[in-house]
């Protein structure tokens, strides 16, 4: 009867056992389609962030060009202006 007794210890230990290890590996899968997502979420932030940083620099070469075209504009007036006040 001890024998029975020890035999049906160690098979509930041994149901209990796995039990929790199908547990732990059911938080295990949990964590990692969590972790899964966060990538997926990660990868999307870049992906927004890189086509904003493309359209600020394209935004910032446009300026530069408006930039120099005012200066230039401004150098001709200038110099037209110095022009007139010479022939003046």
């Amino acid at each position: 009867m001890k024998k029975s007794l020890g035999r049906e210890f160690t098979l509930i230990l041994l149901v209990a056992v796995i039990g929790m290890l199908l547990i732990g590996c059911g938080n295990f899968r949990r964590q990692a389609v969590e972790a899964q997502a966060q990538l997926e979420e990660a990868v999307q932030r870049a992906e927004i962030a890189e086509s904003a940083a493309v359209r600020n620099a394209a935004r910032i070469l446009e300026m530069g060009h408006r930039i120099d075209a005012l200066e230039e504009a401004l150098a001709k007036l200038e110099d037209s202006i110095h022009s007139t006040e010479t022939n003046n």
